[in-house]
Order: C-alpha cells, then sequence, then structure tokens
C-alpha cells in the first residue's frame, strides 16, 4: 500500500472524532475510541507491509541487475570460446633463401591453415587475437655446411632458438615453446643477430621449414 492510501486513512480518522460532538454518550465514545484504535492497527499493517514491499523491490532489482550481468558475462566467454576455436596457423617456406643477414625475418609464404587471418604470409608474422597461452613451434631444413641459427621472437624480444649444422647432407632443427601472449603482440622467425650468410631449404611441395601455432587457453 502506498502513502496516498495511508494518508486518507489517517484523515478519515480525523474526520471521525470531529464530527461527533461532546453530547455523545459514553457508549458512543466507546465505539468511536475502538474504531479509531482498528484503524490505527490497519494503518501499522500498512505500513508495515509497504516496508516490506519497498524490500522486496530493492531485492528484485538487486537480481534482476546480477542476472543482467551473468548475461553479459555468458556472451562475453561464448565470444571468447568462438575466437579462440578459431586461432590456428601454419606455414611453410615454399622457394630456398640464401644470403640471409642478421634479424632477417623468414616469410613463409605458402599457408596450409589460418584460422582466424592472424597470420601474414607477406610478412611472416603472426599477430596475437586474443590474449592467452599460445602453443608456437617453427622448423627448418638446410643442406649447406654452415651453421643455421634461427630465433623464435615476440614484440623484438626472444623466445627460443633452433641451431643446427648440415654435414654431408640436408639436415633439420626445430623448437616449440609455450607463450602467455597479448592482444596485439606480433610474433615471427628470424635469423639470429649473430649470425649472417644464413640460407634455409625451401620446397614447393614438402614442408620441412615451417612456422605453426594455435590459441591454448586464456
Amino acid at each position: 500500500m502506498n502513502r496516498v492510501v495511508i494518508i486518507t486513512l489517517l484523515a478519515a480518522v480525523s474526520w471521525v472524532c470531529n464530527s461527533h460532538g461532546p453530547t455523545e454518550t459514553g457508549a458512543e465514545v466507546e465505539e468511536l475510541k475502538n474504531e479509531v484504535e482498528v484503524l490505527k492497527k490497519k494503518i501499522e499493517y500498512l505500513e508495515i507491509e509497504n516496508a516490506r514491499y519497498h524490500e522486496l523491490s530493492l531485492r528484485l532489482s538487486a537480481l534482476e541487475s546480477k542476472l543482467d550481468q551473468a548475461a553479459k558475462n555468458e556472451q562475453h566467454s561464448s565470444s571468447k570460446r568462438q575466437i579462440s576455436g578459431t586461432i590456428a596457423f601454419s606455414a611453410w617456406l615454399n622457394s630456398e633463401l640464401s644470403n640471409l643477414g642478421p634479424d632477417h625475418t623468414i616469410q613463409f609464404q605458402s599457408v596450409t591453415l589460418n584460422e582466424g587471418n592472424a597470420y601474414n604470409p607477406h610478412t611472416g608474422v603472426f599477430t596475437v587475437p586474443l590474449n592467452g597461452v599460445y602453443f608456437l613451434t617453427f622448423t627448418a631444413e638446410d643442406h649447406r655446411p654452415h651453421r643455421q641459427w634461427l630465433k623464435l621472437v615476440v614484440d623484438g624480444q626472444l623466445y627460443s632458438n633452433v641451431v643446427f649444422v648440415p654435414s654431408a647432407g640436408n639436415a633439420m632443427g626445430s623448437n616449440t615453446v609455450l607463450a602467455r601472449l597479448r592482444k596485439g603482440q606480433a610474433v615471427w622467425v628470424a635469423v639470429d643477430s649473430r649470425e649472417s650468410g644464413n640460407s634455409l631449404q625451401g620446397w614447393p611441395d614438402l614442408k620441412s621449414t615451417t612456422f605453426s601455432g594455435f590459441y591454448l587457453y586464456e
């Protein structure tokens, strides 16, 4: 019951008290007193009910707010699951490279998988699309008797190396890392800064020099 109803009842009590003059009998006065007490109790009851109504309204508003936030969280989680389920790439070198200088970025031109389109075959760079832990691996092949030293780089910082020396034929080196990365970071494979004159074997049909990765979890 709202405040308007309570005020109306109080006005009714006042009218009852003022509408009877001093000539009323004692019985009539007593009856009026009883009516006043009944009205007072009704008003007290209505005040209690009004307080309960107010409390329930607050609780309902709080529950609606929690429900709305839970729906937003679920939508956000669903969106992240959809994104994380489509972050994976794998590319390989399809032609031979030689005379590579220090810090030269390897462009793995041929792409077998690029879910999420986060890998750029023109630059050789994987741009992290979502915060989380990633599985990253790279493999290199060559046949020249010269030490091959490559590195996995994240935003210019060294994360891992591959070192191998071909002798009597083709040789390969590989490395794999788990890395916690942030959205927007750049990941690529390059010649180590301490090396020069490196070469890598690439084939149009053999996927031996590769760069791959995928999202694991947040």
